[in-house]
């Protein structure tokens, strides 16, 4: 049997034969996690050599304080000449990335231009500045020599990861190993068996050697089964090793080492800004000639900021905290299964093992929770001792000053600073453990839950609710004072303090390039006025909405150009700087599934209100390179644009070898938005944006002429389907097609959709409404009492003319056929012009079919012997028909609206069933009652109305009592108008003409208010068809029930 291979984690040379190890990995690893250390040393002794310099220029300055301008100035190039002198490059480097450091630089400048001192000034350098600045270097290499042990722990913990993963990579290579050697030699037996079996089928008889084989290929089968099941559990710890070790890995260079480095600096800036307040209030009692240096000061300590020296410190030395590439499965020969297994053998293991880890992880949890707490008790205590705010001189200068603090008192805060210090490292080492802990215990109870729930049936459930917005947990975070910093600040810092989702630059920018800019040729590739630009950056630093009153593509460009500036300018860039390499990587994959999808799980694990920044704006892109034929900015050359802004490329690198990679990275992200940034919850980005003062206008119009001028036809077909309903608790949409409203608001519903939802409108917009949030009205009863009382007053309103009863009596029925035909034309033209000029906000358009004398005319073959016979000029007729019957032949007929839509009392109408007939004459004789019992008509005039009425009712049984249409006839529309030359006709009012529109007139007295004023009939208008509301609905499978709030 061949020797197996026997080597160890720190082995330097490799074999001949086959070799898979993360060995050479594990040494990379562990050599960078000691080169951190190294640099972090480096960073510290830049810090206190930064603070030596300090602490020596203020003594200098002390004892030179006397002699005035000439030493002063004389001061100042020894400082610039040493540090010339004594600095090489690097460590030059390594200042500039230091906000102290500019502290330092303004006070060589100061001291140039000063050439005045005083007694009080020397001693208060000599005596208190330079004694602080020691206590500042003392403070700062005690708490990096903890912070350094804690860090040496935490790699020693990782390494320990690793170790456990290259034991459980050698354990499962072992058993990968005598599984292939178990099943060789059973396959060898089996072999032999058949053999011997084929040599004694032909004789017939049983052999002693073939039991024997028999036994021994049962004995290898039962090996070679145990040592598969050895082979499945070795993988399964492999791969768990590997998750484990990945997430410890990301977890420290993602986290741990941020807040090791916060941890090191902390106090360190609030120190030394504490130095530069008091220097600062010794210039405040000079005269204006210092008004200029003090506001230099001022800025200089502004720009104090121990996040952005850690940023700018880590895009030095990037190399030292990029994200390392990740453990990668290396499969024994022949073994492709690349994921955990759930068999039946290590089912009940993998269960048991995720049940422990479950349990775990809630103690572990809890234990967190409470740690955190304590830790950020202990934090603020701290950040109290280290702001004291004990930079005031006033007293210095006073007559009679005051009495220094005793040595005691001094003792006794320092011994209560270092007491408080240490309980506070040890509860930030206890954290930093206990979180990485949390991270490879997720990541092993996720691959199993995943491995576990591979066989199961995806059960559909309701979608997950928005997520609370996180927040983040920060070690030595200080409250912000004032409005935070827009420009040149933290993205992250900025919705944390504001509560905004997407800050008002980018939300404002995409408005404006939304409405006015995406058809603009070179929209963010065109620069913009600089002058412009710089007036819209201020504004929004302001707080105020710099782009309020755009109201064209005039400034589009410049608006582009301040969206730019803004992320050109953050502290942080919106990618986090340590995915840069992981990223282009993904750049490199071959296949585009496999890119979207790795750039998906990176972008993934950034912070949540970061990632609905990116949400947002990237949608926004996608959304501009649908109209790339002609705005010419497809998704290559928006990366072009938007790559170094997003994601710049670190100094150290090729800017030209790297930039395509990054472009590439950008256009992904441009073309797949959807697939790498899921609509979970939080702000999303709408194609169709409105602006404000539009939105509010056309929604206050449509409203005033829906409530002004109601529309008989629409209410008699689909008021069943209207309601109205009233909000009885605020609901929040979590989806676009979802509506949001407050309690009070008033409601239209169209019908509902499940026992859940209902569909309908709330202020010109139509989507979802949950069943659970509104209380219906009974609108029945309402909209039939206002109609009665409506028409009552109409007609009221026209008997009461002032006209004599003789022409009463001779003209009341011509002249009421007369007033309800123009307002019935009228009405039908301001209908439609309504239905035209709807704003563009609304999705989806009202679901009811008017009418149209002109666009529903019926067929020529089946109207042409009536007309022949009816002449243009017939009483019978009206204007609007002789319009339609002129124009018939050059007009598109429109498309008959669907069977059982159509109204019985606008049209009468074949129909397949006997009592549809019957049914339509019940508008009619119910509009003649209401006529009869309101209108008190002379003699005359009842007469002939009842003459008209059985001569209707005559017409009407003879159509109820003839034949169904045969088969061939049955075909024929529902909306087509019977146009028979044998129908009676009656001359008496053109009202009472047997044309289909007649009984229309009588509908809008019984069905609906009439106009506020009655206006001349205007020309009748050729309108394109009406825009009706799509017959699909919304698919409300997905949306959940909702519960109404306690």
């Amino acid at each position: 049997m061949r020797a197996r291979n026997r080597y160890s984690l720190f082995a330097c040379t490799r074999p001949q034969e086959t070799w898979y190890t993360e060995t050479p990995h594990i040494i990379d690893i562990r050599q960078q996690l000691n080169d951190q250390l190294k640099c972090l040393e480096v960073k510290l002794e830049t810090e206190v050599s930064i603070v030596t310099e300090l602490q020596e220029f203020f003594r200098r300055r002390a004892e030179l304080e006397q002699e005035y301008a000439r030493n002063l100035d004389k001061l100042v190039r020894n400082m610039i000449t040493r540090h010339r002198a004594e600095k090489n490059r690097s460590e030059q480097e390594q200042w500039a990335t230091m906000s102290t450091y500019a502290c330092w630089k303004l006070l060589v400048g100061i001291t140039r231009k000063q050439s005045q001192d005083h007694q009080t000034m020397a001693e208060i350098y000599s005596n208190q500045m330079v004694s602080r600045l020691a206590e500042v270097i003392d403070n700062s290499q005690r708490i990096f020599r903890k912070c350094r042990d804690i860090g040496a722990e935490s790699h020693e913990d990782i390494m320990k990861v690793l170790n456990e993963l290259q034991s459980a990579m050698k354990t499962y290579h072992l058993y990968q190993n005598e599984s292939k050697q178990a099943e060789l030699k059973l396959r060898n037996v089996e072999s032999q068996k058949q053999k011997v079996e084929q040599q004694l089928s032909s004789k017939n008889t049983t052999s002693r050697k073939l039991k024997g084989l028999e036994r021994q290929a049962e004995k290898k089968q039962q090996k070679y089964a145990d040592n598969k099941v050895k082979a499945l559990k070795a993988r399964n710890d492999y791969l768990l090793s590997i998750d484990a070790a990945n997430a410890a890995i990301n977890k420290y260079f993602s986290d741990d080492i941020s807040d090791l480095m916060d941890c090191m600096d902390f106090g360190y800036h609030h120190s030394v800004g504490r130095v530069m307040m008091m220097y600062l209030g010794i210039h405040e009692h000079q005269k204006m000639t210092h008004v200029k240096s003090i506001e230099q000061l001022n800025k200089c300590i502004t720009d104090l900021d121990s996040r952005a020296d850690k940023q700018k410190f880590m895009e030095l030395n990037n190399i030292y905290f990029m994200l390392p590439k990740k453990f990668d499965y290396q499969p024994f020969k022949g073994d492709e299964v690349c994921q955990i297994s759930a068999q039946k053998e290590v089912q009940e293991d993998l269960i048991q093992r995720h049940a422990t880890i479950e349990d775990r992880l809630n103690s572990l949890k809890a234990e967190n929770d409470e740690i955190w707490k304590t830790l950020e008790t202990t934090e603020r205590t701290l950040v109290d001792t280290v702001q004291v705010k004990d930079y005031d001189v006033t007293k210095f200068f006073a007559d009679e000053s005051a009495p220094p603090r005793s040595p005691q008192e001094m003792l006794k805060h320092k011994a209560e600073r270092l007491e408080t210090e240490s309980y506070y490292l040890e509860k930030f080492r206890e954290y930093t453990l206990s979180c990485n802990r949390l991270a490879r215990l997720q990541s092993k109870n996720a691959a199993i839950q995943k491995a576990l729930g591979e066989n199961q049936d995806d059960v559909p459930t309701r979608p997950p609710m928005p997520p609370p917005k996180p927040k983040k947990r920060r070690i030595g975070h200080h409250p912000p004072v004032g409005q935070p910093k827009l420009f040149t600040g933290s993205l992250e810092e900025y919705i944390e303090a504001t509560g905004q989702e997407i800050p008002l630059v980018i939300k404002s920018c995409i408005r404006v390039i939304n409405l006015y800019g995406l058809h603009h040729q070179g929209v963010f590739r065109v620069s913009g006025a600089q002058v412009e630009i710089s007036q819209f950056k201020n504004i929004f630093e302001s707080g105020e909405d710099a782009l309020a009153d755009v109201m064209d593509a005039s400034d589009i460009n410049s608006v582009a150009g301040v969206l730019k500036l803004y992320f050109r300018e953050l502290r942080e860039p919106l990618f986090p700087l340590h995915l840069f390499d992981a990223l282009v990587e993904c750049a490199r994959e071959k296949e585009m599934p496999k890119r979207v999808q790795r750039i998906k799980d990176l972008l993934s694990s950034i912070n949540r209100p970061i990632w609905i920044v990116m949400r947002y704006l990237f949608a926004f892109l996608n959304h501009l390179t649908e109209y790339s034929d002609e705005n010419m900015m497809d998704p290559y050359n928006l990366a072009i644009c938007f790559g170094p802004t997003l994601l710049p490329i670190p100094p150290d690198r090729d800017q030209v070898t790297f930039q395509s990679s990054v472009n590439e990275i950008i256009k992904i992200i441009i073309v797949h938005q959807e697939e790498i940034f899921p609509n979970d919850g939080g702000e999303i980005y709408e194609k169709m944006l409105l602006d404000r003062r539009d939105s509010v206008d056309a929604i206050d119009e449509d409203d005033e002429e829906t409530s002004s001028l109601p529309s008989d036809e629409e209410e008699s077909v689909y008021e069943p389907d209207v309601f109205e309903a009233t909000a009885v608790f605020d609901f929040e949409a979590r989806s676009p097609r979802e509506l949001t409203f407050r309690r009070g608001d008033t409601l239209v519903l169209y019908n509902q959709m499940s026992s859940d939802w209902w569909e309908g409108c709330f202020r010109g917009k139509e989507g979802l409404i949950p069943d659970k949030y509104i209380s219906i009205a009974d609108s029945n009863k309402v909209l039939e009492q206002k109609g009665r009382t409506d028409v009552h007053d109409f007609v009221h309103s026209i008997i009461s003319a002032d006209t004599t009863p003789e022409d009463l009596s001779v003209d009341i029925d011509t002249a009421l056929e007369e007033v309800m035909a123009g307002l019935k034309s009228l009405e039908m033209q301001q209908q439609l012009d309504k239905r035209m000029s709807l704003p563009a906000v609304k999705v989806k358009q009202t679901p009811k079919h008017t009418p149209d004398l002109v666009l529903d005319l019926p067929d020529g073959d089946m109207t042409s012997s009536c007309t022949d016979s009816i002449e243009q000029n017939s009483p019978t007729i009206s204007a609007a028909e002789n319009f339609a019957k002129s124009n018939q032949g050059t007009l598109k007929k429109a498309r008959a609206p669907p069977l059982g839509r159509q109204d019985p009392t606008n049209r009468l109408s074949i129909s397949s069933e006997p009592g549809d007939l019957a049914r339509s004459k019940e508008p009619f004789e119910k509009g003649m009652d209401t006529i009869s019992k309101q209108v008190p008509l002379s003699t005359f005039s009842l007469k002939r109305a009842q003459s008209v009425v059985q001569s209707r009712e005559k017409f009407m049984e003879s159509c109820y009592r003839t034949e169904p249409p045969s088969a061939s006839s049955s075909s024929i529309s529902a909306s087509t108008p019977i146009t028979s030359c044998d129908a009676p006709t009656f001359t008496s009012t053109p009202s009472f003409t047997p044309s289909p529109p007649l009984p229309a007139s009588f509908s809008s007295l019984t069905s609906g208010p009439p106009p506020v004023a009655q206006k001349p009939k205007p020309p009748m208008k050729v309108k394109p068809p009406v825009m009706r509301k799509p017959a699909s609905r919304p698919d409300v499978s997905s949306s959940p029930p909702l519960q109404p709030p306690q």
